[in-house]
């Protein structure tokens, strides 16, 4: 599969006016960190083309988002293992909603015919040819006193868009007025709020779906996070040009994404009236059809007064056709087509109809199709058409710097912290209380070693001086590092007295974090807390330069959370923190340059590629030659925004305190000045990129 790494929802302002909150954002990653869900077509369920897994959420000084692994299938094989996927999803909706399909399913028992099967539509609901119709009689008998089935909205209780109660139970309009006439797709719920909100005066009917039903408790409105295309509309029905106008679908994604490849519209007249006829024609098939292939075309009519230009007929339909029919209808224009379809009216109103009403119910009936509302003169100035320039908070040569260091950080940049959920459980020694994993990474030129920055084995030592029983620092590969940057390990936390686990861990990482911050050290450093709540992983990773990550610490925000809801609670607490201490951050670092695939935020250092160094020793020390760099390199190293760094294994650390190895000793030159280390014996590794003086 095509896997990248999406940003799924943000806490940003929506064009539709809603915002939605962190918290609810964090709920959303624990609720489907375990399943994921389907990755949709324009929330189409039946144009599954691959799965969204969300890993983290992400927070930086003016926005909060939702991250995602995205998988997209290549082949035929990996679409049948997504379609697996896809229905082991549905089935484990419906089992979530287990009593509410139990209580529907005896309620509903005398009117079902052996048939019936449960649906999340999306909504729980059983489904049967005429079941509502048989469950509900009375309703239904008014469908026989219109020529085309249609109910009077008069006569219905509506408690949602399309959604109407009877006693404990609803009912809903009609499965074609869903997006792709599919039935476990959502309703059209703009169009459908409009219509129900018309004047009764414009006898306002419908037409309903016989063979679904639900609960009414059961109902909740669903939201779906794409925005609906609002025109504004002039009220100008007057300067009508008769004969047909097609506006075709020339931008490859839109056509992709609604499916139609071009709208016909028709004006024609009579002595008194004007009639208008309007037909999107679609690439897809309907999805329902197993066999012969069949095409759902979009259909509206309506009657405009000639004197006055006031719309006093607007109805609205689906044409069906084969697909032998609808190869002959892309022949043909709409004024020469004819009647070649299966015709299915769905909606329609009688009586004047304000034009900006008129045109508004045109353009949201057709949902998803914006050549409608650009024929009828619409302008929606929150419609971004293309993608927008890139950052431009990142100047030519920062920008350019990201490629050399694609973490940078300064000082008032804010944090960057990143929340993670896993069920993958992460094995921990049980007779630690503390157990380090370190995901600092870097090559030595034939492999990635696994390292530990030389500065954190005082880190290591105060932990166990704290009473913590974990790894010692002779477990693991000790670097030194020159570049100003550090990535303390990831400290997982055994449950058994969890919070005072964390608390000490917390307490070391602050009088660590001071020590340095008071020796005005110019360092970007990131560090991560592990633990269980339940059967999830948590992983809580922070970022940022030490100025800022002092000014954290010594917040009482800065105190991990121990449980799901404070967790929901804390996230509110940080972005309020974060957007009330320091500008808009604008994804300055670029998310996707710190945030890992494991949750985890961490700085991976970049190697330049193709470089030849010479190492040699001189009165001033080892040195290096380099060769090979890119001219653009080169230019950022003359003006001095990023330089080459070195990085040593050291193989013999000695302790001038007591001449015993310093990973073994006791003494800890953080805290005592007259301990001093000296390198007995180092290798060094392959260069890299640093943007900060040596330190």
């Amino acid at each position: 599969m095509k896997r990248m790494v999406s940003i799924l929802n943000t806490n940003s302002l929506m064009k539709n006016g809603m915002r939605i909150l962190p918290r609810a954002l964090l709920d959303g990653l624990w609720v489907r960190s375990d399943t994921g869900v389907p990755m949709l077509v324009s929330h189409d369920h039946s144009r599954v083309i691959g799965w969204v897994h969300p890993f983290a959420v992400h927070f930086e000084p003016g926005m909060v988002r939702s991250v995602g692994f995205t998988d997209i299938f290549e082949d035929r094989d990996e679409a049948e293992q997504i379609q697996i996927q896809r229905l082991q999803f549905y089935s484990q909706l419906i089992v979530q909603k287990q009593s509410v399909v139990d209580e529907l399913r005896q309620k509903l028992a005398a009117s079902f015919n052996g048939q019936e099967q449960i649906v999340h539509a999306p909504q729980i609901a059983y489904f049967e040819q005429g079941l509502a119709a048989r469950a509900f009689p009375k309703i239904f008998e008014l469908t026989k006193r219109d020529k085309h089935g249609l109910v009077p909205l008069e006569a219905l209780t509506p408690i949602g868009p399309g959604v109407f109660q009877i006693g404990e139970f609803v009912i809903f309009a009609h499965e074609y007025f869903r997006r792709a006439l599919f039935r476990l797709n959502s309703l059209n719920a703009e169009f459908l709020s409009e219509l129900q909100n018309l004047h009764s005066d414009l006898r306002p009917r419908i037409a309903l779906d016989p063979d679904m039903v639900g609960l009414a408790d059961d109902f909740a409105l669903p939201i779906e996070l794409m925005y609906v295309w609002g025109p504004r509309f002039d009220d100008d029905l007057t300067n009508i040009k008769q004969g047909v106008t097609v506006h075709e679908s020339n931008d490859d994604t839109d056509r992709f994404f609604s499916g139609i490849s071009s709208t016909e519209m028709w004006w024609k007249s009579d002595e008194d009236n004007y009639t208008f006829e309007v037909e999107e024609l679609v690439d897809r098939d309907h999805p329902y059809y197993k066999g012969e292939m069949q095409f759902g075309c979009r259909y509206a009519h309506s009657m405009v007064e000639r004197d006055t230009g006031t719309a006093i007929h607007l109805d609205g339909a689906v044409r069906m056709y084969s697909e032998e029919k609808m190869v002959e209808r892309l022949d043909k224009r709409i004024n020469k087509a004819g009647k070649h379809s299966l015709y299915t009216k769905l909606w329609r109103i009688d009586g004047e109809v304000d034009t900006i009403t008129w045109k508004s119910l045109v353009s949201s009936y057709f949902r998803d199709n914006t050549l409608i509302g650009e024929y009828l003169g619409g302008a929606d100035s929150k419609l971004v058409r293309h993608m927008l320039p890139g950052n431009e908070n990142l100047d030519k040569s920062s920008g350019d710097k990201y490629e050399y260091v694609p973490y940078s950080m300064d000082t008032g940049d804010g944090l960057r912290i990143a929340i993670s959920y896993q069920y993958m459980e992460h094995k921990i020694d049980e007779t630690l209380t503390h157990h380090i994993s370190t995901y600092d990474r870097l090559s030595d030129g034939e492999k990635n070693i696994w390292i530990l920055d030389s500065r954190l084995i005082d880190f290591l030592k105060l932990l166990a001086k704290a009473g913590a029983r974990t790894q010692k620092p002779s477990d693991f590969t000790i670097v030194k590092f020159q570049d100003g940057y550090v990535n303390f390990p990831t400290i997982w936390h055994a449950n058994n007295q969890l919070e005072e686990n964390i608390r000490l861990t917390e307490n070391v990482i602050h009088k660590i974090v001071r020590i340095w911050h008071t020796r005005n050290l110019d360092i970007t450093l990131a560090y991560s807390f592990g633990y269980r709540i339940d059967d999830r992983s948590v992983l809580i990773s922070i970022m940022g330069h030490i100025d800022d990550v002092w000014k954290w610490l010594e917040m009482p925000v800065s105190q991990i959370p121990l449980s799901k809801d404070k967790l929901d609670s804390w996230s509110e607490k940080v972005t309020d923190y974060l957007d009330s201490n320091y500008p808009s951050a604008d994804d300055c670092p670029p998310l996707g340059n710190t945030l890992q695939d494991s949750g985890l935020l961490a700085i991976l250092r970049q190697q330049p590629k193709n470089l030849k160094t010479e190492y040699f020793v001189d009165e001033f020390g080892l040195r290096f030659n380099a060769s090979g760099l890119d001219n653009q390199a080169i230019s950022l190293i003359n003006s001095g925004d990023i330089s080459l760094s070195g990085s040593f294994i050291l193989s013999e650390l000695t302790c001038t305190n007591c001449n015993q190895q310093y990973i073994q000793c006791d003494c800890n030159s953080l805290l005592d000045s007259s301990v001093s280390r000296r390198v007995d014996s180092c290798r060094p590794l392959p260069l890299h990129w640093t943007d900060r003086h040596h330190a």
